[in-house]
């Protein structure tokens, strides 16, 4: 994008947005440059051809597959040249979809409920990349600075602490909380909390 913005004449514009689009991020990026064609054939007329190698995209394709190769999150770069009424090359559209992939905590002193609730998760969301558990109370807000989760499922009734005493040692809440409890006397504790269900 940027070799055919840089060679265009008047004013230029880039445009950059995103879309949260069911299962994954869109981001699209257009010019109204000079199109590709146009770029790459000033460039060889200039002789830059011989001294540059633009890498952007074979980069960007790199990153893709690293993304796909560590996190097994898939994504797709795809470049469209725009045309005119005539055909005539001009903007340049990039469109990259990166899928999102969730990461789950399960906080609860029960392994057999955790590993249930694994079980569970596993077989039915296949949008949740990683289910973290677990069962000690007094490591939970150690273990939601680590991994980072989006959702959280969490117990109220453990040793220790109990689910309300681990949220209040956390600070910034980047998640939504779903409680699981057996006990229905604490959901409008569970609603102060904002949890996303009960």
């Amino acid at each position: 994008i940027w070799h055919g913005l840089m060679h265009k004449e008047g004013m230029r514009q880039l445009k950059i947005s995103f879309t949260d689009k069911d299962d994954h991020v869109q981001c699209i990026i257009e010019d109204n440059g000079i199109g590709r064609k146009a770029a790459r054939e000033m460039k060889i007329t200039s002789g830059q051809d011989k001294k540059h190698t633009s890498k952007g995209i074979e980069v960007s394709l790199e990153r893709l597959k690293a993304m796909q190769k560590s996190g097994g999150a898939t994504g797709s770069l795809e470049i469209i040249d725009m045309t005119d009424a005539d055909g005539v090359a001009r903007d340049t559209r990039v469109e990259i979809k990166l899928k999102i992939m969730l990461k789950v905590l399960l906080i609860d002193d029960e392994q057999r409920a955790t590993d249930a609730l694994r079980l569970m998760i596993v077989k039915t969301i296949p949008e949740i990349d990683e289910v973290i558990v677990c069962n000690d109370s007094r490591l939970a807000a150690e273990k939601i600075h680590q991994h980072q989760p989006g959702l959280v499922f969490l117990d109220i009734q453990m040793p220790h602490m109990n689910g309300f005493e681990v949220l209040e040692k956390i600070p910034n809440k980047n998640f939504k909380i779903i409680f699981t409890t057996a006990y229905n006397e604490y959901a409008i504790q569970a609603i102060r909390y904002s949890a996303f269900d009960y």
